[in-house]
């Protein structure tokens, strides 16, 4: 069987990319990744743990310059993204931005070569 790419993301309105995750309707927590377990606070599954677009914006907490990798071109950088619904995501930060912690992003589509790719801007666009 062929390995099927998951994308985790959706273009949402315009540029704004949303997240795929869970909502937990007893407790209200949000998730990323999106997995079926149940609920990472109070357990809850089944029907009380439903899919749900996740928006994007959140404070950049830490990240790290990647100098080797198999598939992807380097150097790039990794952020570890807090985001305001509540979970951390790791993802690409944008080529040429400057990373400070504690600044706010939020999530990108990028489409190079007819590729899509999901990666972390400073709100306000590329600059700050």
């Amino acid at each position: 069987m062929a390995d099927e790419a998951v994308t985790l993301w959706n273009s949402g309105d315009g540029e704004t990319a949303l997240l795929w995750g869970r909502h937990c309707s007893v407790c209200g927590t949000d998730s990323f990744p999106p997995q079926d377990y149940g609920c990472i606070v109070c357990g809850a599954h089944g029907t009380a743990f439903k899919a749900r677009t996740l928006p994007t914006e959140g404070t950049l907490l830490t990240f790290t310059a990647v100098q080797v990798h198999e598939t992807e071109p380097v150097p790039f950088l990794l952020g570890d993204v807090e985001l305001d619904c509540g979970p951390l995501v790791r993802g690409k930060l944008a080529a040429g931005v400057v990373p400070r912690i504690g600044a706010r992003v939020r999530g990108a589509i990028v489409t190079d070569n007819e590729a899509e790719r999901f990666e972390f801007v400073p709100l306000g666009g590329r600059g700050e």
